[in-house]
C-alpha cells in the first residue's frame, strides 16, 4: 500500500509538471487560439466553391491511362505522358462532390483545431501540476482520433468525389487515385493510446493513494 501512496507524486514529478508551470501554461493559451483559428479556416473551407481539379488515372490501374471523351464543361489534362500516368479532370461540382473534394483539406484543419483545443486543457492541467487530471486520458484518446481521421480518413474524400464525378459525367475509361492504407502516423496513433493508457493508470493510482489518506 505504501508502495501505491508513493507512485502518483513520483510519476508526477517525472512529467516536470512543477518545473516550468508558466511555460507550459502560455504553450496552453497559444494553442487554444492556433485551435480556434483552425477551426475558421476549416469552415472557410468547408463553405468554398468553384471548379475542382481532380486526379484520375486509367481504370486498370497505373500507367493505363487512356485519353478518355469527356463532357463539354470538363477541362482534361492528359497526364499518359508523365511517370506515375496520373492525370487531371478539372469540373464544376455540386455542393456534395465539392465538399468531398475539398475534406482532404478542411477536415484536416477541423482536426488540427480540436488537437490544438483539446492539447491546450492538457496542458492547462499540467501547468496546474495534475496530470492526472480527469478527462486528461480521454483528451489523449481524442488526439489520436484526431491524427487518425487527418492522416487516413480526410485523403479518401478528393478519390470518392472523383468517383462520384465519374460516374455523374458517365467519363470512361478512369478511376480515382487512391492513397496507400498504410502511414507511419498510425505510430503517433499508438503512442498516444499508449500515453492515454499511463495516464489513466496515474489516475486510478492517485485515487487509491487518497483512498489511504
Amino acid at each position: 500500500m505504501a508502495y501505491r501512496l508513493s507512485m502518483a507524486p513520483r510519476i508526477a514529478r517525472r512529467f516536470g509538471v512543477h518545473t516550468r508551470p508558466h511555460v507550459i501554461a502560455l504553450c496552453a493559451f497559444f494553442a487554444r487560439r492556433i485551435g480556434i483559428l483552425c477551426l475558421v479556416v476549416a469552415a472557410l473551407q468547408a463553405v468554398n466553391s468553384g471548379p475542382e481539379s481532380l486526379p484520375v488515372q486509367g481504370a486498370g490501374g497505373p500507367g493505363t491511362l487512356i485519353s478518355p471523351i469527356v463532357p463539354e464543361g470538363v477541362a482534361y489534362v492528359d497526364g499518359s505522358a508523365n511517370l506515375d500516368g496520373i492525370a487531371t479532370i478539372t469540373v464544376d461540382p455540386t455542393r456534395l462532390e465539392g465538399a468531398l473534394a475539398g475534406g482532404s483539406l478542411w477536415l484536416v484543419w477541423l482536426c488540427v483545431g480540436l488537437g490544438a483545443i483539446w492539447s491546450a486543457a492538457l496542458l492547462r492541467r499540467f501547468a496546474e501540476g495534475d496530470p492526472f487530471a480527469p478527462g486528461n486520458a480521454q483528451r489523449l484518446r481524442s488526439l489520436a482520433a484526431c491524427v487518425l481521421v487527418a492522416t487516413h480518413v480526410a485523403p479518401l474524400l478528393k478519390p470518392l468525389a472523383t468517383h462520384l464525378v465519374i460516374a455523374r459525367l458517365g467519363i470512361g475509361g478512369l478511376a480515382p487515385v487512391w492513397g496507400s492504407p498504410v502511414h507511419p502516423s498510425l505510430l503517433v496513433v499508438l503512442l498516444l493510446l499508449l500515453l492515454a493508457g499511463a495516464l489513466a493508470e496515474g489516475r486510478r493510482l492517485q485515487l487509491d493513494s487518497e483512498g489511504l489518506v
